[in-house]
């Protein structure tokens, strides 16, 4: 037979019923006839069919083919031998059972014996019968096989006594067409089949679960689908609410993983956090915060750091956030991640909530408020001076250091508690600021143990950029490096000799 050849008798409802017309009818004991292992049809309402059976005798003969060790498999009518079974039981049946014999040679198709036996299956218990979901599954899985089949071996149409057959196109509409559906309930069908959990596949067969609540099942990760049916592994049947009781418990629990990881990172990063507060307060909009926050820690399309037990990546706006640390991991958007700051900086007043209370953490009176901008002078602790006018004499660069290395010495301008940084300033003649951030008892990955760090930021008056306009520092974010502030030191040492 050629590739575009003729293959007679797929699914037709006439040649079924002429066929049955046509056979003749044998005897056969029932422990000669042997059930079909592959018939994935459900058996329900058998005890009334027994009963009926009982009243008004066999309507319709059971169909099976010759087996390889002399007795019988079961083609159709597994509902019709288990009624059977149980009138034999009960002593109500004492005789053979009617059946029509059919061997596979009379099904003229170009599939393997396995996959001719399947369709002689689908074949006989598609008509006079109320398909319920596992049925649907289990014909619309096992058309597709056939029609796979038909289409590796080069068909391109079939023709049955309904009419032609193309098979072109997706497989999942033809078998849509077979077993009377819409192609958008085979679709769901096949992505049960490809995304599904194994376990979830199981069920639907054993009619456990209804096929809209198998495909959204299936939407959700592997882990995910294992996690639930484990949750309702004792049950005979899985409803839709269950699968929301578990997604709203399960969006919960990610909700409080992201914000305990968004606490992690704005404790490990204190830096960072102030920046991005002082990007949102800026912005009423939730979103524009959000892009906000994005063009400061990732302005390039990505950010990423990494540690021994930690990893953070702030992507571009599509990509969102990712926070890990040691075996615990959540993505968010820019959105989702500014309001969890929002609840933990109490509305990003720079007053970090209390978890424990639901209250803000009360500040002490003594300590200004960096992340609002507050420049609020505190008395500088006993000893100290007042971090204020001409610089004592520096003759050399080394004392310079020393001098910018005795930044305490300054006096204490305020402490952030929110981030644990405490901030020294010293105000030079002119106006001109420099403001030492320490950051005590950081940790990081390439240090055995925790450290403090400095960072300084100079702040000058009246400063000519490269375009001669005059502007004032003030609220520069810049570091600046020791040598540039040695240099400076050195600038200033001449001017108050002048």
């Amino acid at each position: 037979m050629g590739k575009f050849g003729v293959v007679s008798d797929l699914l037709s409802d006439v040649s079924v019923a002429k066929t049955g017309r046509d056979m003749d009818t044998v005897w056969i004991p029932r422990e000669r006839i042997r059930k079909n292992p592959r018939n994935g049809y459900e058996i329900s309402n058998v005890q009334e069919l027994a009963e009926d059976i009982a009243r008004c005798g066999l309507a319709q003969p059971l169909e099976v083919t010759p087996a390889e060790d002399g007795n019988y498999l079961l083609i159709t009518g597994e509902r019709r031998l288990t009624a059977l079974d149980d009138l034999i039981d009960r002593g109500i049946w004492k005789k053979d059972i009617p059946c029509f014999v059919r061997t596979m040679a009379y099904y003229d198709l170009p599939l393997s014996a396995q996959e001719k036996e399947m369709y002689a299956i689908l074949r006989t218990n598609c008509l006079n019968r109320d398909k319920s979901d596992a049925d649907l599954y289990f014909e619309v899985t096992e058309w597709g096989k056939i029609i796979s089949e038909l289409k590796q071996k080069g068909y391109k149409q079939i023709s049955t006594d309904s009419g032609n057959i193309s098979l072109r196109g997706r497989t999942r509409e033809i078998a849509a067409a077979q077993v009377h559906i819409s192609t958008g309930q085979a679709a769901k069908i096949e992505r049960i089949q490809k995304h599904g959990h194994e376990k979830l596949q199981e069920a639907v067969r054993k009619g456990r679960i209804r096929l809209a609540a198998a495909y959204n099942v299936s939407l959700m990760t592997q882990e995910e689908q294992e996690a639930f049916l484990e949750q309702c592994a004792g049950k005979e049947s899985i409803r839709q609410e269950e699968l929301e009781n578990f997604r709203k418990n399960a969006e919960k629990e990610q909700q409080n993983l992201q914000e305990e990881l968004v606490r992690e990172f704005c404790t490990r990063n204190s830096r960072e956090t102030q920046k991005m507060l002082e990007c949102c307060r800026r912005e009423k909009d939730t979103r524009k915060k959000a892009e906000a926050v994005r063009r400061a820690v990732s302005p390039h399309g990505s950010m990423y750091s990494s540690g021994r037990d930690y990893a953070w990546r702030f992507g571009n706006s599509a990509e969102g956030i990712s926070l890990q640390v040691e075996n615990r991991h959540a993505c968010m958007s820019y959105v989702r991640f500014v309001r969890i700051l929002e609840k933990l900086y109490d509305g990003l007043s720079g007053m970090q909530k209390d978890t424990e209370s639901g209250g803000p953490e009360t500040v002490p009176e003594e300590e200004g408020n960096a992340l609002a901008g507050e420049e609020k002078d505190i008395p500088a602790a006993t000893g100290m001076t007042e971090g204020r006018g001409s610089l004592p004499e520096l003759k050399n660069n080394q004392q310079r250091r020393e001098w910018l290395q005795r930044y305490k010495e300054w006096g204490l301008w305020y402490r952030d508690p929110n981030i644990d940084v405490n901030y020294y300033r010293y105000i030079f003649p002119d106006g001109t600021e420099l403001v030492a951030a320490e950051y005590p008892c950081r940790e990081h990955y390439w240090s055995d143990g925790a450290c403090d760090e400095v960072f300084y930021h100079l702040l000058e008056k009246k400063t000519k950029n490269h375009r001669g306009q005059i502007f004032d520092g003030k609220y520069r974010e810049e570091i600046t490096g020791e040598t540039e502030l040695v240099n400076f030191l050195r600038i200033q040492a001449g001017r108050s000799e002048k």
